[in-house]
C-alpha cells in the first residue's frame, strides 16, 4: 500500500485535530456536506486510539474535508497505539521542517462522532493529561506516515 500522495515518492506527515470537547456528535449531520469519514483499511469508520501511558483507550470516526487532495479511505488501520509524544515546541518544528523540504505533506483530519460515557472520558483523560504536560500524541503508522493528536488548547 502506497501513502496517499500526488507523487507516491514523498511521504505524507498526517496530522489529526480533535472537534472542543463540548462539540456533540451532530458534527455528521452538520459538516457532513463538506467533507466525509474516512473508512479504515478494514472498512470500518471507527478508529480505535491507545494511549499506552495513560492505560487509556477511545473510539471515533476521523472527518476530512472536501478539499483534501489526497485519498484516505482505506488507507489507516483500524486500530492506532500511540508510539511517543512531542513537546508543543518540538513538534512545531519537526512539521515545519518537514513541510518546506517538500518530502512530507500534512493532511489535517479531525476527531468527530464520538460518544458514550467511558469513551468520552477517556479522551478527556488524554487531552487533560497531554494539555498539561504541553506533549503532542504521535502515533506511527508506518515508516512514512505518521499520525499526531492534536488536542483542543494547542489548535491555535
Amino acid at each position: 500500500l502506497k501513502p496517499p500522495t500526488l507523487d507516491n515518492d514523498a511521504p505524507p506527515s498526517m496530522m489529526m485535530y480533535p472537534p472542543p470537547p463540548h462539540e456533540s456528535s451532530s458534527f455528521e449531520n452538520t459538516h457532513s456536506h463538506h467533507g466525509h469519514h474516512i473508512p479504515s483499511q478494514d472498512g470500518s469508520e471507527e478508529f480505535s486510539f491507545t494511549i499506552s501511558r495513560l492505560k487509556v483507550s477511545f473510539t471515533s470516526k476521523i472527518f476530512i474535508d472536501q478539499s483534501c487532495e489526497f485519498q484516505l479511505d482505506g488507507f489507516l488501520p483500524t486500530s492506532l497505539v500511540e508510539k511517543g509524544r512531542l513537546p508543543v515546541d518540538e513538534f512545531n518544528k519537526f512539521v515545519n521542517e518537514k513541510s518546506r523540504s517538500g518530502k512530507w505533506k500534512v493532511v489535517i483530519m479531525k476527531l468527530s462522532s464520538m460518544s458514550g460515557g467511558e469513551n468520552t472520558s477517556s479522551y478527556k483523560r488524554f487531552y487533560k493529561e497531554y494539555e498539561s504536560l504541553r506533549r503532542i500524541c504521535m502515533f506511527q503508522v508506518s515508516d512514512t506516515t505518521k499520525v499526531f493528536l492534536i488536542t483542543p488548547k494547542f489548535l491555535r
